[in-house]
């Protein structure tokens, strides 16, 4: 689908349409049973530019999981090398000067403010829309870029990973054995009985969050 600069009357309906008519299913990321997400195929995220990151809303109850999450996700960005990025905290005067929120949808007027006052060629913004750290992790994220300059939408991803779901346990498994050294899993599961890698999502956020990460930016391997 060939994503058109809009004007000022379809840009909020586009932004919050994406993820009923725009999105696209992504099979085989990491093993991962389908996640969704939206990238589009028009335009090359090599030649985006700057990115403003903007610091996640957090709509849960835990005050610090959106800098978890965040933390992991812009060193992921980082290392997929396509772009520049620039993280904007809640409190920077930039942002905060525009009265605005991560995870609204922007009208025509307030993107064209949002590039002025930034500086910037594209913004990356959203909000951890949930969190829950027991009995089991579960943890949702939306996400969306945005083309300034064009005032087109480049990538969303909106999705909750629950670490009781077989599938999700099983892509768990296989990041840790790639990211990490394996050699001591099978002695911690014959002495404990236990997973050690679901042992580790199950009592730390930061891993979670470097697992939901690297499954988010795995998406960016499509364009």
């Amino acid at each position: 689908m060939k994503v058109r600069p809009i004007n000022r009357c379809l840009l909020v309906i586009t932004l919050s349409a994406v993820f009923i008519a725009g999105c696209r299913r992504a099979v085989d990321i990491a093993g991962s049973d389908p996640d969704y997400y939206y990238l589009n195929k028009n335009r090359n995220l090599e030649n985006v530019g700057r990115v403003a990151f903007i610091e996640f809303e957090n709509k849960t109850d835990f005050p610090d999981i959106h800098t978890t999450v965040a933390d992991s996700l812009l060193a992921q960005i980082q290392n997929k090398h396509l772009f520049g990025v620039d993280y904007i905290a809640g409190d920077d005067v930039r942002w905060k000067n525009l009265s605005l929120q991560a995870d609204q949808n922007f009208t025509l007027e307030q993107i064209v403010q949002i590039r002025k006052s930034l500086g910037t060629n594209a913004i990356l913004s959203g909000a951890i829309t949930m969190y829950q750290p027991y009995p089991h992790m579960k943890l949702g994220i939306r996400i969306k870029l945005i083309d300034l300059d064009e005032n087109r939408l480049l990538w969303a991803v909106e999705n909750v990973w629950d670490s009781s779901d077989k599938k999700t346990q099983a892509r768990i498994a296989d990041y840790f054995s790639r990211q990490h050294n394996p050699s001591y899993a099978p002695w911690y599961q014959k002495m404990t009985g236990e997973n050690i890698h679901q042992r580790l999502v199950s009592v730390s956020p930061k891993q979670y969050a470097e697992f939901i990460a690297f499954e988010i930016c795995r998406t960016l391997d499509k364009n």
